[in-house]
Protein backbone atom coordinates (compact mmCIF):
# COMPACT_ATOMS: atom_id res chain seq x y z
CA UNK A 1 0.00 0.00 0.00
CA UNK A 2 1.22 3.67 -0.59
CA UNK A 3 0.34 6.38 1.77
CA UNK A 4 0.89 10.19 1.37
CA UNK A 5 1.07 12.26 4.35
CA UNK A 6 1.66 16.15 4.48
CA UNK A 7 4.48 16.41 7.51
CA UNK A 8 1.45 19.05 9.11
CA UNK A 9 -1.04 15.67 9.31
CA UNK A 10 1.39 13.83 10.49
CA UNK A 11 2.05 15.86 13.57
CA UNK A 12 -1.73 16.76 13.82
CA UNK A 13 -1.89 12.61 14.02
CA UNK A 14 1.73 12.60 16.64
CA UNK A 15 0.04 15.41 18.99
CA UNK A 16 -4.03 14.10 19.09
CA UNK A 17 -3.32 12.36 22.67
CA UNK A 18 -0.51 14.46 23.68
CA UNK A 19 0.50 18.13 22.48
CA UNK A 20 4.04 19.03 21.11
CA UNK A 21 6.14 19.79 24.75
CA UNK A 22 5.67 23.51 24.89
CA UNK A 23 8.78 24.41 24.27
CA UNK A 24 8.53 23.52 20.58
CA UNK A 25 7.48 27.14 19.25
CA UNK A 26 6.45 25.58 15.49
CA UNK A 27 7.58 22.77 12.84
CA UNK A 28 6.94 22.91 9.49
CA UNK A 29 8.06 21.40 6.39
CA UNK A 30 9.00 22.14 2.89
CA UNK A 31 11.09 19.63 0.39
CA UNK A 32 12.83 17.35 1.88
CA UNK A 33 13.36 19.27 5.20
CA UNK A 34 11.52 19.28 8.61
CA UNK A 35 12.08 22.32 10.83
CA UNK A 36 11.41 22.97 13.87
CA UNK A 37 11.77 26.09 16.30
CA UNK A 38 12.61 25.20 19.97
CA UNK A 39 13.20 27.46 22.91
CA UNK A 40 15.47 26.17 24.96
CA UNK A 41 14.33 27.90 28.07
CA UNK A 42 11.93 26.30 28.17
CA UNK A 43 14.09 22.97 28.61
CA UNK A 44 13.89 21.81 32.47
CA UNK A 45 17.68 21.78 33.89
CA UNK A 46 19.18 22.43 37.63
CA UNK A 47 22.54 22.92 36.01
CA UNK A 48 23.67 26.47 36.27
CA UNK A 49 25.64 26.13 32.89
CA UNK A 50 23.10 24.42 31.21
CA UNK A 51 20.32 27.50 32.27
CA UNK A 52 22.86 30.07 30.63
CA UNK A 53 23.57 28.51 27.61
CA UNK A 54 20.13 28.37 27.23
CA UNK A 55 19.51 31.96 27.66
CA UNK A 56 22.32 33.18 26.04
CA UNK A 57 20.94 30.57 22.68
CA UNK A 58 17.32 31.61 23.15
CA UNK A 59 15.34 29.46 20.34
CA UNK A 60 17.18 27.52 18.54
CA UNK A 61 16.10 26.57 14.66
CA UNK A 62 16.57 22.87 13.91
CA UNK A 63 16.35 21.81 10.74
CA UNK A 64 15.54 17.79 9.75
CA UNK A 65 16.95 17.10 6.37
CA UNK A 66 15.68 13.29 4.98
CA UNK A 67 18.82 11.55 4.45
CA UNK A 68 17.13 8.11 4.29
CA UNK A 69 15.14 4.67 5.14
CA UNK A 70 16.69 1.41 6.59
CA UNK A 71 15.95 -1.03 9.03
CA UNK A 72 12.67 0.57 10.11
CA UNK A 73 14.30 3.85 11.03
CA UNK A 74 14.17 7.06 9.13
CA UNK A 75 16.91 9.21 9.17
CA UNK A 76 17.59 12.47 9.03
CA UNK A 77 20.49 14.71 9.32
CA UNK A 78 20.47 17.62 11.57
CA UNK A 79 21.74 21.34 11.65
CA UNK A 80 21.04 24.08 14.29
CA UNK A 81 21.10 27.38 14.30
CA UNK A 82 20.67 29.82 17.34
CA UNK A 83 21.11 33.88 16.62
CA UNK A 84 22.44 32.99 13.26
CA UNK A 85 25.24 31.15 14.13
CA UNK A 86 25.47 27.44 13.77
CA UNK A 87 25.07 25.31 16.86
CA UNK A 88 24.79 21.93 15.61
CA UNK A 89 28.29 21.41 16.26
CA UNK A 90 27.10 21.39 19.97
CA UNK A 91 24.88 18.51 19.32
CA UNK A 92 27.32 15.50 19.81
CA UNK A 93 28.78 16.80 23.32
CA UNK A 94 25.27 16.69 24.01
CA UNK A 95 23.95 13.33 22.86
CA UNK A 96 23.51 12.20 26.35
CA UNK A 97 21.28 15.25 27.44
CA UNK A 98 18.97 15.11 24.29
CA UNK A 99 18.61 11.47 24.73
CA UNK A 100 17.61 11.75 28.15
CA UNK A 101 15.14 14.57 27.44
CA UNK A 102 13.71 12.38 24.79
CA UNK A 103 13.30 9.20 27.00
CA UNK A 104 11.71 11.91 29.66
CA UNK A 105 9.23 12.94 26.92
CA UNK A 106 6.16 11.41 26.22
CA UNK A 107 7.51 10.04 23.03
CA UNK A 108 7.18 6.30 23.07
CA UNK A 109 10.29 4.65 24.39
CA UNK A 110 12.60 3.29 21.28
CA UNK A 111 10.81 6.33 19.00
CA UNK A 112 13.73 8.65 18.63
CA UNK A 113 17.63 8.37 18.98
CA UNK A 114 20.27 10.99 18.28
CA UNK A 115 23.62 10.10 17.10
CA UNK A 116 26.82 10.87 16.45
CA UNK A 117 27.84 10.04 12.75
CA UNK A 118 31.08 11.30 10.22
CA UNK A 119 28.97 13.97 8.71
CA UNK A 120 27.27 15.13 11.60
CA UNK A 121 23.86 14.60 14.20
CA UNK A 122 22.24 12.20 12.71
CA UNK A 123 18.18 11.71 13.99
CA UNK A 124 17.03 8.48 13.80
CA UNK A 125 13.18 7.52 14.26
CA UNK A 126 11.88 4.32 14.59
CA UNK A 127 8.65 4.47 12.43
CA UNK A 128 8.42 0.53 12.28
CA UNK A 129 8.67 0.66 16.01
CA UNK A 130 5.38 3.05 16.23
CA UNK A 131 3.69 1.45 13.61
CA UNK A 132 4.14 -2.22 15.09
CA UNK A 133 2.62 -0.63 18.05
CA UNK A 134 -0.36 0.86 16.30
CA UNK A 135 -1.58 -1.51 13.62
CA UNK A 136 0.05 -4.90 14.23
CA UNK A 137 0.90 -6.54 11.30
CA UNK A 138 1.74 -4.16 8.87
CA UNK A 139 5.82 -3.42 8.02
CA UNK A 140 6.74 -0.04 6.20
CA UNK A 141 9.07 -1.05 3.72
CA UNK A 142 9.76 2.59 2.32
CA UNK A 143 9.54 6.10 3.27
CA UNK A 144 10.87 9.43 1.70
CA UNK A 145 10.14 12.83 2.30
CA UNK A 146 9.49 15.05 -0.48
CA UNK A 147 7.92 18.23 -1.03
CA UNK A 148 6.83 18.87 2.09
CA UNK A 149 4.52 15.06 2.00
CA UNK A 150 5.38 11.90 3.75
CA UNK A 151 5.52 9.02 0.40
CA UNK A 152 5.24 5.83 2.63
CA UNK A 153 5.22 2.25 0.89
CA UNK A 154 4.01 -0.69 3.29
CA UNK A 155 2.73 -3.91 3.19
CA UNK A 156 0.93 -6.52 5.32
Amino acid sequence: MRIELPVAEAIAFATVNSPLPPLVESISSEGSHVEAVIDLQLVPTTSFAMRLLSAAAGTVTVTATFAGYARGAAAFDITAEARGLPAHKLLPALLDRANQAITDSDVPAGLLELIDTASGPQLLVNVQHLVGQKVPGVTVTDIDLRDGVLHIEAGL
